[in-house]
C-alpha cells in the first residue's frame, strides 16, 4: 500500500510543480505578449485566485500523503 501513496505523491508533487511552471514560464508571458499591460494585468489578477487555490490544495494534498508514507509500515 505503500507504493500506491508514494505514486499519489508524486502525481501531486508533479501537477504542483508543473501547474507552477506552466503559469509561469507559458501562460503568464503569453498573456502580456498578447494584450495590453492594463487588460493583461486584469486577466493575470482574475487567474490567480484559483491559482493559488490550486497550488494551496496540492500542497496540502502532497503534505498529508509526505505524513501518510512516513507512518505507514
Amino acid at each position: 500500500m505503500k507504493v500506491f501513496w508514494f505514486s499519489v505523491y508524486n502525481v501531486a508533487l508533479a501537477l504542483w510543480v508543473g501547474g507552477m511552471s506552466i503559469f509561469t514560464f507559458l501562460v503568464a508571458p503569453i498573456i502580456f505578449k498578447s494584450y495590453s499591460k492594463d487588460m493583461a494585468s486584469d486577466i493575470v489578477g482574475h487567474i490567480f485566485p484559483k491559482y493559488f487555490l490550486y497550488d494551496l490544495i496540492l500542497a496540502a494534498v502532497a503534505q498529508a500523503l509526505l505524513f501518510l508514507i512516513t507512518i505507514e509500515r
